[in-house]
Parts: structure tokens; sequence; C-alpha cells
């Protein structure tokens, strides 16, 4: 089971195609819990969210860590990862998600 980076990099691996750029449609944003202690009240359970996508045709995969309290929120409904895909139209900006227990909207 991968957890955190790894487990963004396997998605971008599996779900993007090597030849995606930054700006094309067909890249991705992961977000991730960043461990296996996430969404517990275990002292590791760090308040961090990876994020990642791919950076460019030749140089790999981006990350940053965003803290809060989203990956303990995630983690405690059971989301091991969101992926974002889709288009660049500016109209969908800024895009809101909704996650409740039993659907993502």
């Amino acid at each position: 089971m991968d957890y955190g980076r790894g487990l963004v990099a396997r998605i971008i691996e599996e779900e993007v195609s090597p030849n995606t750029d930054r700006l094309d449609e067909d890249n991705a944003i992961v977000l991730a819990p960043p461990g296996l202690f996430s969404g517990t009240v275990a002292p590791p359970s760090t308040g961090r969210l990876i994020v990642g996508t791919k950076r460019s045709r030749t140089e790999g995969i981006q990350y940053s860590n965003l803290a809060g309290t989203i990956s303990q929120k995630l983690a405690s409904l059971n989301i091991e990862a969101l992926v974002i895909t889709g288009g660049k139209n500016i109209e969908d900006i800024p895009l809101t998600i909704i996650i409740e227990e039993e659907k993502v909207i």
C-alpha cells in the first residue's frame, strides 16, 4: 500500500501519459494524505496534505505540501486520494469540491 508521495507518484504514473505537459487537459492534480496514521489521533498524523502533478514532458512530478485538517478529514472518510482531471476552462475557476460521507460533488 502506498501513502503520500508514493501514492501520488503511482497515480500519476498510471493515469497520466509521459508525454503530458503541465497545462495539458490530460494532466492530473493528485491530493493525498501523507501517511498511514492520517485521520487518527496518533502523533505522526501531521496536518499535511501531499499535492502532486506532472511538471512537464521531461521534468517528472512536482510536489507540494499543504497544512491544515484536510488530510485528516479525507483519511477519516477512507479517501486515499483525490484525483482532479479535466480541461482548463477559465469559467470553471475557482473550483469547489464538496466531500460528503456518501459522495463527492
